[in-house]
């Protein structure tokens, strides 16, 4: 019988900065226990990047060199992914086997003056230096 291995998952960490800010917004919005779960269902797609996007899964885009957007849904909400809003941006780094979340929002958390793309961009570049996102 052919064996089957299961595939590598990434180690998952969720940044300081990810927990202190719109994290918080989040979890108040949603509750507790229902952000409990979307918290565990978020981790469970970040171990699975690579897989995701091998597979060409709508929910993960890459977005930088080793940067990825991930649109999400908060359980017992019947919205879409797409339609949700939420997303959270994670670096992941394969020599070390590890997806960082960085950032964790929905869309009207970030300022209406700039785009999506540009106003996670901006707080990425601020608040992650080191991530030397273009």
């Amino acid at each position: 019988m052919e064996s089957i291995e299961e595939e590598p998952h990434l180690r998952v960490r969720i940044s300081p900065f990810a927990a202190r800010h719109y994290i918080k917004k989040l979890r108040k919005k949603y509750g507790e226990e229902v952000w409990k779960i979307a918290q565990e269902s978020i981790t469970k797609m970040c171990s699975g990047i690579p897989t995701l996007i091998r597979r060409g899964d709508g929910r993960v885009q890459r977005v930088g060199e080793k940067m990825y957007k991930i649109k999400f849904v908060v359980a017992q909400t019947n919205e879409s992914y797409k339609g949700s809003g939420n997303r959270c941006i994670v670096h992941v780094d394969e020599e070390i086997s590890c997806a960082t979340v960085l950032l964790v929002y929905h869309k009207n958390h970030l300022p209406n003056k700039q785009h999506e793309t540009e106003a996670w961009k901006s707080l990425i570049r601020k608040c992650f230096p080191e991530m030397n996102l273009k």
